[in-house]
């Protein structure tokens, strides 16, 4: 069973302006809640307690709000990188917090997919990883023919999923 859940909440959110001049992306208020409150109780009703933000752009605003967990019943940890760091930076620059397993989630995306599925089903290929990704036009920014390259990569696909 996945333990650990690693989410990138590190980026400017330029997107989304004037929002994200106050406050980071993950912070942005959804039905009185922020945005990363609904990631990480998802994870918490998944039994993954371990949450490790990796975190950039007025990270102070997250750690204040989330704190170290106790309030949710997670355990939290931070991991900050200079918010114009590459993703891939901010997750080697923390790997050692990383689980052998974990679930690495962007902080703007949700899917209510069952991550209990995700995991028995990535043990069951033998996979090295797995590569979850939602369709939403004809053209994605993401390139599977790129990604075929590797080997041992399971690429998954679902429908778009509303909050």
């Amino acid at each position: 069973m996945l333990k650990q859940a690693v989410i990138l909440c590190g980026g400017y959110g330029t997107r989304l302006l004037p929002i994200t001049k106050k406050i980071p992306k993950p912070m942005v208020n959804i039905n009185g809640k922020p945005f990363l409150l609904y990631l990480i109780q998802q994870c918490k009703n998944n039994g993954i307690k371990k949450i490790l933000l990796l975190c950039g752009y007025k990270y102070n605003i997250i750690k204040k709000y989330f704190r170290y967990g106790e309030r949710i019943g997670v355990n939290i940890q931070y991991h900050y990188n200079n918010p114009l760091i590459e993703t891939y930076k901010r997750i080697f620059d923390a790997r050692g917090l990383l689980e052998k397993n974990f679930l690495l989630l962007y902080s703007d995306n949700y899917s209510s997919l069952n991550l209990h599925d995700l995991y028995r089903n990535y043990e069951k290929t033998k996979s090295k990883f797995i590569i979850l990704f939602v369709k939403k036009k004809k053209e994605m920014s993401l390139s599977t023919k790129k990604i075929r390259r590797f080997q041992n990569i399971i690429l998954l696909k679902i429908k778009k999923q509303s909050l």
